[in-house]
């Protein structure tokens, strides 16, 4: 919420309806947690990126803020989803994040209390993103000027070939990793949501194996994409009968579009959606809400870039520089 606020102050913010089949008017679209979207809207979001539209996805293996309403069944609990994905469209950009697979990464790990009166330890899948890990892209504005980022158990981004073309995602399509962990980084599964509702953070970190080289959570994809509805898609409406007006007549209509961007397109994409929430990004003061570390300045920053307003993202970053007590929180 505190995010959407502050982008409320920079620019003109507008929902877009989860059932769309069209997206106009967007200067820049945020596909924040995308759940169980329709064939429809992702057909729409799809042609609005082929059109020229910069956007921003931020999809999650296991979101921590989306959390069933209070009062439901433990049952009901854990069939509730934490999850989402875009891979239908990733793919084609060639991009994938596998499900229930996690960043990890020992040199980042930070301290937490899971629960209430525990002592911190260290959470493999809580990560502090820092410039002496080498974990933002050093040639590219948006990450450049980073000094911190803080990642709770985000997904992982693989690069992967077109499911439409084995040998092709677009013509001249550039992905550019934006945020890794370090050399030692490595992936996790876990079995269930169950056992992040119940996290035991030593089990975690006694299991995990170091990598030998980074883990990618958030990738920059520019170039001629392609679309991920080649054939188009089919709709199905209902209109009244003629012969009886208490009944209706199902028909299905063949939508076509755009297969291939005639101009370069721009997504960024993140696998980790706790990161410009509350609890992550910001922290409460004798002032209100204050911004903690460079979470809501990394997203402001791809903001910026795509928009193409990069002037002064190098001016924010270095604003926002954090020296912590190190010591003294150990």
């Amino acid at each position: 919420r505190t995010f959407v606020e502050q982008l409320r102050k920079q620019y003109e913010v507008e929902t877009v309806a989860t059932d769309t089949n069209d997206i106009n008017d967007i200067d820049i679209l945020l596909v924040i947690h995308p759940k169980g979207l329709s064939e429809q809207t992702l057909f729409a979001i799809d042609q609005y990126i082929l059109k020229g539209g910069r956007t921003i996805v931020c999809v999650d293996p296991h979101c921590f803020m989306d959390r069933p309403p209070q009062g439901m069944q433990m049952q009901m609990q854990m069939q509730h989803a934490s999850n989402s994905d875009l891979n239908r469209l990733m793919r084609t950009w060639g991009l994938e994040m596998p499900a229930s697979t996690f960043a990890g990464d020992r040199n980042l790990a930070s301290m937490a209390s899971i629960r209430a009166n525990q002592r911190p330890e260290r959470i493999i899948g809580y990560l502090n993103l820092t410039p002496e890990g080498d974990c933002f892209a050093k040639d590219h504005v948006v990450t450049a000027e980073l000094n911190q980022v803080r990642l709770l158990f985000s997904g992982v981004l693989n690069e992967v070939a077109d499911a439409n073309d084995a040998n092709d995602v677009g013509t001249n399509v550039e992905r550019t990793p934006l945020i890794t962990t370090t050399n030692r980084g490595n992936s996790f599964t876990i079995g269930g949501p169950y056992e992040l509702m119940f996290l035991d953070g030593p089990g975690l970190m006694k299991k995990f194996v170091d990598g030998s080289k980074p883990v990618s959570m958030g990738y920059l994809v520019t170039g001629r994409l392609k679309s991920s509805f080649p054939d188009g898609i089919e709709v199905e409406s209902e209109s009244p009968d003629p012969n009886d007006p208490n009944e209706t007549i199902t028909t299905t209509t063949k939508i076509a579009g755009l297969t291939e961007a005639a101009e370069d397109c721009a997504v960024v994409v993140f696998a980790d959606v706790d990161f410009i929430s509350d609890s992550i990004a910001y922290q409460n003061s004798f002032f209100g809400k204050m911004v903690v570390g460079d979470n809501s300045t990394l997203m402001l920053n791809a903001i910026e870039d795509l928009s193409g307003s990069s002037d002064l993202v190098s001016i924010r970053s270095r604003g926002n520089f954090k020296r912590p007590f190190t010591v003294v929180d150990e």
